[in-house]
């Protein structure tokens, strides 16, 4: 590998030596053609030494005047950025710099430059010369700030849409509410017996009543999360009794389609540290997910035991569903996967030290 190395490098010394003795025509030819702006300062001297000629295009300014006064670039810089590139591109205090600031050209336009400078020592590494080059990134610079004026534009609808979505559920709960609590007083027969079919009609609307409740709480808790406004209010509680109160109400839904739904929790599972409101609302999610895929004579599963730093052993009934089927699954809509094969979705919930207690959501697809 050294070998290698080494005759590489001589090859290179050897391409520099051949580049050294380019004719001044070669190297005027080349400037000439290079769009950007390639200078040569002199340390021994104040004077400007070479400016290839591409500088009148980016500064709409002539050569010539940097030989006359080598400073008079920076006369046309922006003077907000003035004082410090005339403190950075200065000779006596820097041999090199790396900067971007804007040149105000007569015609009133601004073009942003990237200034990258470099010492060029001679034989005993004393620095002689500043080799530099300047180029026109105006184009990146305004596709920058457009990306910048975007995403700030992307976050003030994003913030308008969620004071929307709060002022218009805060607007809806209130009805509701009262909706909920006068049907609520009509089946307990505050207002007199029902008959059947009345029992029947007001059950309907209390129960429409709390699932339409259910999603006005769904979107503030949407506006609260996209406004950085929902906070967690963890405690110790018993996962186990969380979640056969969460799966005794799906219980009677899923036997009504022909569906068995049972809970499976480890005995002796330590207190979870968690959101109790916040872990039933993705638990209950979860559950109602596999319901609505699994077929009539299916099962659903939900389960909980002590993580032991590896998953937990899985059910061999039910299919994983490859990513391509999974990312299919999610963006399908609705009713097109009705006939679909079962899915299953286990959460398995994590049991660490104090600290370190926390549940994990984990998709099974």
């Amino acid at each position: 590998m050294s070998l290698e190395r080494g005759s590489i490098a001589e090859e290179q010394a050897e391409r520099l030596r051949e580049v050294g003795e380019l004719s001044p025509e070669c190297f005027r030819q080349l400037a000439e053609n290079v769009s950007d702006v390639f200078y040569i300062l002199d340390l021994q001297s104040p004077r400007m030494m070479y400016v290839s000629p591409a500088y009148e295009k980016l500064w709409a300014r002539p050569v010539g005047s940097l030989y006359d006064e080598p400073s008079s670039w920076l006369s046309v810089v922006h003077p907000e950025d003035q004082p410090w590139v005339g403190e950075v591109g200065n000779r006596e205090l820097h041999l090199s710099w790396d900067m971007e600031y804007r040149v105000l050209r007569a015609d009133g336009s601004v073009r942003w430059i990237s200034d990258r400078a470099f010492p060029v020592r001679d034989s005993h590494g004393v620095p002689y010369r500043i080799a530099g080059i300047a180029r026109d990134i105006t184009e990146r610079k305004q596709a920058e700030i457009e990306i910048l004026r975007a995403k700030e534009e992307a976050e003030r609808m994003s913030l308008a849409k969620s004071a929307l979505l709060a002022n218009m559920s805060h607007e809806l709960v209130t009805p509701l509410n009262s909706v909920i609590g006068f049907s609520e007083l009509l089946a307990e027969g505050a207002a007199g017996d029902l008959n059947e079919a009345q029992a029947q009609y007001v059950d309907h609307i209390v129960a429409s009543g709390r699932r339409l409740l259910g999603l006005v709480n769904d979107i503030l808790d949407l506006a609260k999360i996209e406004g950085g406004h929902l906070r967690l209010e963890p405690q110790a509680i018993d996962l186990g009794a969380l979640l056969e109160e969460i799966a005794q109400p799906l219980a009677a839904q899923a036997h009504g389609r022909g569906i068995a739904l049972r809970a499976e929790v480890e005995p002796g599972l330590p207190p979870l540290e968690v959101d109790p409101l916040r872990l039933r609302q993705v638990i209950f999610n979860l559950l109602g997910n596999a319901l609505k895929f699994t077929p009539a004579g299916g099962d659903v599963t939900l389960s909980a035991a002590t993580w032991h730093e590896r998953h937990p052993a899985q059910p061999e009934a039910g299919r994983r569903l490859s990513p391509f089927s999974a990312r299919r699954l999610r963006e399908a809509p609705r009713g097109q996967l009705r006939h679909q094969r079962p899915v299953r979705l286990p959460a398995a919930l994590r049991s660490g030290s104090a600290h370190d207690r926390r549940a994990d959501a984990q998709r099974a697809l």
